[in-house]
């Protein structure tokens, strides 16, 4: 008997809990945002700024806590939520568990794909801990995540940048990002070396990743990735690799990405089609675009955004010969077009809130003209910034 009225105790509440996450995940979207994918151009265009604004987006909302505040703002009529003090706080005290979020992800994105394109939403992930010198598996390790979204004309890769192992949080900065020592052996990448931590993580999700593509027969379509932080990080490698198995891949716009991927063997080995359409994005005082590890070569088109949102395009990478591309006078500002070229790792920005995804998607929206602006995703200007610097998004 006491067996019974537990069980029924516990659908109760699985059942309240599953109304109160379905009433949570239900709001009215923007006129604008429904259908707007419709403008999405599959087909690669160099500085697409609608496709790269979208993308944009996506990486930013791949962040839990970032789709949990979402909906809360939503709920709240489309106003600043004063009352949370913290992006830590929500990242605490989350409604959108973990189990949500392929839900919810697909909830916030699915009314701006138009009907003929049938999109579909799959979140897929692995998780793998790291063991002591005992043997005694501790809470850092590897924890890639991604969604990939299947449309009629095209596939989006979305990988999500570094975030909690089990409420731990350096779990996969110690585990993956700080695992920086270059590979003696890589199963996708044997021209070359790569750095150890991103490559181990892209080895456990890649045959789920690849299955699944399989499955969807994905080999037809053009497939567009990106992420943010570890996301691009994640994206670049597993877009070289699915373009070495026979994909094509269209573009790879990535956003505040680390710039220690690979040393100079791995870069001269990648092929020319999918190098040229690797796009990063840095924004001039984030600090994680600016670290550079000796002995890794920079690859890519650069994006550069300064501190007014002004963007400069396809921009040589860091390098010590300032000299050699500096500004006549009168072009830009000096001194930050010397930030944009430095290299020097005695000269960082200290403000971690500069990694924040918004200063990119912000930046994008700004670039779009005014009729893609009326017919695009929401800017959510209200969001909050990432690690510190809450006021900031006010």
């Amino acid at each position: 008997m006491r067996f019974i009225f537990a069980l029924i105790i516990l659908l109760t509440f699985n059942c309240r809990s599953q109304i109160d996450i379905d009433s949570f995940l239900n709001f009215i979207p923007s006129e604008k945002e429904i259908g707007c994918m419709s403008n999405f151009q599959p087909t690669a265009q160099q500085n697409n700024i609608f496709n790269h604004y979208v993308l944009s987006k996506l990486s930013e909302t791949m962040y839990p806590e970032r789709l949990d505040y979402m909906f809360r703002y939503f709920q709240n009529d489309r106003k600043q939520i004063d009352s949370i003090p913290s992006t830590s706080w929500l990242k605490k005290n989350p409604i959108l568990k973990e189990a949500h979020f392929e839900n919810a992800f697909m909830r916030r994105f699915e009314h701006m794909f138009p009907t003929s394109d049938s999109v579909q939403f799959k979140y897929l992930f692995a998780t793998r801990y790291l063991k002591n010198a005992f043997g005694k598996e501790r809470k850092l390790g590897l924890d890639p995540e991604l969604i990939v979204i299947t449309t009629a004309r095209y596939i989006i890769i979305v990988f999500r940048g570094t975030d909690l192992m089990e409420n731990n949080h350096l779990g996969e900065w110690i585990g993956t990002d700080f695992n920086a020592l270059k590979t003696s052996k890589s199963a996708f990448f044997t021209k070359g070396r790569v750095h150890k931590g991103f490559n181990e993580s892209l080895e456990l999700i890649s045959p789920i990743l690849e299955s699944y593509l399989k499955q969807i027969d994905a080999i037809s379509k053009p497939i567009w990735v990106t992420g943010h932080s570890l996301g691009g990080a994640m994206g670049i490698l597993s877009a070289i690799r699915l373009s070495e198995i026979g994909y094509t891949i269209e573009q790879v716009p990535v956003f505040a990405t680390p710039n220690s991927l690979g040393n100079r063997k791995f870069v001269k080995s990648i092929d020319q089609t999918i190098f040229n359409r690797i796009e990063r994005y840095e924004f001039n005082m984030d600090p994680f675009t600016m670290l550079w590890i000796p002995g890794y070569s920079f690859f890519g088109k650069r994006n550069f955004i300064l501190d007014d949102y002004r963007i400069m395009l396809n921009i040589p990478h860091r390098t010590f010969n300032y000299n050699k591309y500096k500004p006549k006078e009168n072009t830009l500002r000096k001194d930050i077009y010397k930030l944009a070229f430095q290299k020097n790792v005695f000269k960082l920005p200290y403000q971690v809130y500069h990694h924040n995804p918004p200063w990119y998607t912000r930046t994008l929206f700004y670039l779009l003209n005014s009729d893609q602006k009326n017919h695009c995703p929401d800017l959510d200007v209200s969001f909050p910034f990432f690690y510190y610097g809450w006021s900031k998004s006010k």
